[in-house]
């Protein structure tokens, strides 16, 4: 196991192929919300910290792995100040059905127009994603509307990244109104 601390706000974490075993991790398959996958980095975050001298507590962090030769680089990023504002407007929903997801587009964008900020559909494991950034003031409202057609991700600016990693992207930046421009009855 090996720290490097890479900035300001960043460190690495390495680990071989026989550490992520003893500690009973998958890259590939990691599961942040899962208790046990989240009590281990913790635990790699505070060793993190007494190695690097970097102060990590009381913080978010951004988390990407990647494959290295014989393990993995796990690369840890603080997120503080500016960046959790922008995190935190962020906001995922998933709906079960195509019939779900084209109304709730058709409605949110009735309902706010412009005022959605950037906002993209996925599809990944037979489920749709909508990720938008609405106006500050109109994030309950949205988060209302939505959740009468879909579910609300627990950590939404973890949720948006994986889906921009791993998702099928099927309309980028403006889905509602791409949704209700062909949808709408």
């Amino acid at each position: 196991m090996k720290f490097k601390k890479t900035g300001k706000n960043a460190v690495e974490i390495i680990l071989s192929q026989g550490e992520l075993s003893a500690l009973e991790l998958c890259p590939q398959q990691m599961d942040c919300t899962d208790p046990l996958t989240h009590k281990i980095l913790c635990r790699l975050l505070q060793r993190a910290a007494k190695e690097t001298g970097l102060c990590l507590t009381g913080s978010d962090f951004l988390i990407e792995v990647s494959d290295a030769q014989e393990g993995a680089v796990f690369t840890l990023t603080r997120v503080d100040g500016e960046e959790t504002q922008t995190q935190q407007l962020v906001q995922v929903y998933c709906f079960d059905s195509s019939e779900e997801m084209i109304q709730s587009g058709i409605h949110l964008h009735r309902g706010f127009g412009n005022r959605l900020g950037k906002n993209s559909l996925y599809k990944w494991e037979k489920k749709y994603y909508l990720s938008l950034s609405p106006l500050k003031e109109d994030c309950a409202l949205v988060k209302g509307m939505l959740l009468e057609y879909g579910g609300k991700a627990q950590h939404d600016a973890l949720a948006d990244g994986i889906l921009k990693e791993h998702a099928e992207c099927l309309i980028q930046d403006t889905a509602a109104q791409t949704l209700e421009q062909y949808f709408k009855y």
